[in-house]
């Protein structure tokens, strides 16, 4: 299933002993296989569940320590807790070098080698002795932990190609070379970039597989495209192995599974542009418009646009909407426009299928019915610039990026890569969107620098803000937002010149 690795990578670390494993879960969870931890928390020393109280909280995944307001956990390494020399504490705490004893006794009595009491703010936790033994145990070993697909020196990502992608597209080859170019230069903090990628899947069932053969070969990440009909299947996966997935945009609304600290999303997907069309149409049609839409007979994406549509218009206090299923069948289309002619919508919002836009405004002239046209770019873009000229001043497409953003020096830099690795212009928009999503996840991997892991890498995807890609709008994620961009572009159809007009209109979503 899976085509290709870049280059190959070091060994993994030596795999946890049954001991090192227990103490893991009890320091990462606050858990333990031989029943509840208990922790004592504060100067009353209130008896909790430890699972709320995780090591890991404070002093990171990997026990370098995470600084939280006034408070300085420390660095929990074996390495460092057993320096000859030993410790000196920002609250003016001296002691000498922890032993296996001495380290119990501060995790279970709060009392450190020279007998003084640590701060109220560190739990003491109930331990049994198999618990004790099993947190020393990891503790030596904790800065050889790594999440799966991490290495000293590598970091191993699974690429998830698009349905689109054929033996000769050249995707692919763009991604290799980014990372080539960037392992060139040291890859991240030193360590290289290894890349995995899947076959394109041809429907949602080929996709589930691939993924769960990339996963399956312990990636550190996953990077491309995303399947709105194979969540269901995918996020409980990435949920119990906490794989992140960087992808460029998805074909769907959020729902709650999707809210889970997984997925980024770089640039809003179809029905976020549904939504921006509706607020941009606001704004030309008159106060209480009758409006319609067409859309496929079926899916779960179509049936959220459709809903989307009816909360909306709703919101606005607009008449009911006149809708019509079209399955591509050109047959279909007559009845189809004269149904919605009938209305006299001053609107049409198209999200039927691909290449079929002109035969349908064809008919809709020959029927002397002239709506306003809104459709998403990816839908309409090939056929935009070739509908009748009766339409002229009354085509509008979203688009969730424009020429407008891109950037004089970021622009040379990817036409270079892209001569490099030969790939042609014709695929020019989609290699943007792919190269501005891998910069974003460089990012991201780089603010984590020696202290990544899969939760430090998506911390520090939620911490951009306002994040220049050079290609794309900047891009913001947050705890509770995974769309990077929260707007897209409006264009217009000048159909006497048979271009789009320069310029463009943002609708913002947020």
């Amino acid at each position: 299933m899976i085509l290709a690795l870049l280059m190959p990578g070091v060994p993994n670390a030596a795999p946890l002993t049954d001991l090192e494993k227990i103490g893991q879960e009890i320091y990462r969870r606050g858990t333990s296989p031989s029943g509840p931890v208990k922790a004592l928390f504060g100067k009353r020393g209130t008896k909790i569940s430890a699972k709320f109280l995780p090591c890991a909280n404070c002093h990171g995944s990997d026990g370098t320590g995470r600084p939280e307001g006034a408070l300085e956990p420390p660095n929990i390494t074996w390495k460092e807790l057993t320096k000859p020399y030993g410790h000196a504490h920002s609250d003016g705490r001296k002691h000498g070098p922890f032993d296996p004893d001495s380290l119990i006794r501060v995790l279970t009595e709060g009392i450190d080698p020279a007998d003084n009491k640590l701060h109220s703010a560190m739990p003491k936790y109930v331990l049994t002795q198999q618990d004790k033994k099993a947190l020393v145990a990891y503790l030596k070993v904790i800065d050889k932990d790594f999440d799966p697909g991490l290495t000293e020196s590598t970091i191993k990502l699974g690429v998830i190609l698009p349905k689109s992608i054929s033996d000769k597209n050249p995707l692919p080859s763009l991604i290799r070379g980014f990372f080539q170019e960037l392992n060139a230069k040291g890859g991240i903090y030193g360590r290289k970039v290894d890349l995995l990628f899947t076959k394109p899947y041809t429907d949602t069932q080929s996709y589930v597989d691939e993924v769960k053969a990339i996963v399956a070969e312990d990636v550190f990440a996953l990077f491309g495209a995303s399947l709105a009909s194979a969540d269901k299947d995918i996020f409980p996966l990435l949920k119990k192995k906490n794989i992140p997935l960087i992808t460029p945009l998805i074909m769907t609304e959020w729902t709650d599974i999707q809210r889970e600290n997984l997925r980024f999303r770089l640039l809003p997907g179809p029905v976020q542009q549904a939504r921006a069309l509706l607020a941009f149409s606001k704004t030309q049609l008159s106060a209480s418009p009758q409006i319609a839409i067409v859309v496929p007979p079926e899916g779960n994406l179509y049936g959220q646009i459709w809903d989307t549509f009816q909360a909306e218009v709703k919101r606005y206090g607009w008449p009911k909407i006149e809708s019509a299923d079209y399955s591509g069948d050109t047959a279909e289309i007559p009845e189809i426009v004269s149904k919605l002619a009938k209305t006299k919508s001053q609107a049409l919002f198209y999200f039927g299928p691909p290449g079929r836009l002109t035969s349908l405004m064809i008919e809709a002239e020959k029927q002397k019915w002239r709506p306003r046209l809104y459709a998403p770019v990816r839908m309409a873009a090939r056929e935009a610039v070739s509908l009748p000229q009766a339409f002229t001043d009354r085509v509008f497409l979203s688009a969730p990026a424009h020429p407008l953003d891109y950037r004089k020096e970021n622009l040379a830099e990817f036409q270079q890569l892209l001569r490099k690795y030969k790939v042609p212009q014709f695929f020019q928009i989609q290699s943007i969107y792919y190269y501005a999503t891998l910069k974003v996840l460089v990012e991201g991997l780089q603010r984590s620098s020696q202290k990544l892991s899969r939760a430090q890498l998506i911390e520090s995807l939620e911490g951009l803000s306002n994040f220049e890609t050079g290609l794309t709008p900047k891009i913001t994620y947050g705890r509770n937002r995974r769309t990077g961009s929260l707007g897209t572009y409006i264009l217009e159809v000048d159909l006497e010149k048979r271009r789009f007009k320069s310029g463009a209109t943002w609708v913002r979503l947020d």
